[in-house]
């Protein structure tokens, strides 16, 4: 999408099967049943495999896919906190969470750069309008002119109008060390999606993502307690939002050490650049990241999926 100037594009003019709000039903016979998923999403919930009574914390969850995944490893048994900073997308995270039969989960409406309690909260976090310009996140204005439009609309086609915003979780923000298992997805450039045509996002954009993940990473390490397991994930092939992130949180936290991310279907992560003038991790760790090429011969989605374990 880079370089090729020309090429066959396809236009869907029929579909095939339902689109369900969960994005993954193949139709409303499965629905409850089955659903579809990236390669690399499996990937990222099997690496972080919370046993059945562990107290999870799905950081960034919509649209919830991985979120009701942990829940199936769990057996249902436990606590999965789900969170989202967007209320719309809270609604459609509880609508698949009770479609898939995942119990165990509460979803809420909440900034998880703001999750956790006193001065572990994240330094530089800022506010989600700071992120905004990449894709990350929406400011709360743009939040609140969006449903004034959505529910104009609603009026003008007399449907019923989209449900009020979701009130933040009465337990939150979280004392530190709460959690036995986390997975962080980020909000991210995501440069790995496919299929583009084009795409915009330019580098001031991906130094933005990678902050703001930084952020998110921050109040992982608080949260997790000691023994604990943390998943970093993205759908974006950027280095500053995958290896460089990972490398800065083992610097930034002494406590968070790598270990093997399984099954190991990707391939390692990046070690440098050609000219050696760059290392984002060395070999060792690079062999313990897994990094998903959307031209690759596994045929998904540009990813990525770290875990990191917290000393005791």
């Amino acid at each position: 999408m880079f370089r090729v100037r020309d090429g066959i594009a396809v236009a869907l003019l029929t579909r095939r099967f339902e689109q369900r709000l969960s994005g993954g039903a193949l139709s409303s016979a499965l629905a409850g049943r089955a659903m579809l998923q990236n390669l690399p999403s499996i990937v990222a919930a099997r690496a972080l495999a919370p046993p059945p009574g562990s107290r999870v914390l799905d950081m960034c969850a919509s649209p919830g896919g991985k979120t009701s995944a942990l829940a199936a490893l769990m057996g249902n048994v436990g606590e999965l906190v789900a969170l989202d900073v967007n209320a719309t997308k809270v609604g459609h995270l509880r609508a698949l969470c009770a479609e898939m039969g995942a119990t165990c989960v509460t979803c809420h409406r909440l900034d998880a750069t703001r999750a956790v309690i006193g001065p572990a909260a994240a330094p530089h976090a800022g506010t989600i309008r700071d992120a905004g310009d990449c894709g990350v996140a929406k400011g709360a204005a743009k939040v609140a002119e969006r449903r004034t439009r959505k529910m104009a609309g609603a009026r003008s086609r007399g449907q019923p109008l989209p449900e009020a915003p979701v009130a933040e979780p009465a337990g939150a923000p979280f004392p530190g060390e709460s959690f036995d298992a986390i997975l962080l997805d980020a909000p991210c450039s995501a440069l790995g999606l496919r299929p583009r045509l084009s795409q915009p996002v330019t580098a001031r954009e991906l130094q933005r993502a990678a902050s703001y993940q930084r952020s998110l990473l921050h109040v992982a390490a608080a949260l997790l307690r000691p023994g604990g397991a943390l998943v970093f994930s993205t759908c974006s092939i950027s280095p500053l939002e995958n290896e460089a992130n990972v490398g800065w949180a083992l610097a930034a936290f002494p406590q968070l050490r790598l270990a093997p991310c399984e099954p190991q279907l990707g391939g390692p992560g990046l070690t440098g650049a050609a000219d050696g003038s760059v290392e984002w991790l060395t070999a060792e760790q690079a062999a313990m990241v897994q990094r998903f090429d959307p031209a690759g011969p596994a045929d998904t989605i540009g990813f990525f999926v770290a875990r990191f374990v917290k000393a005791g």
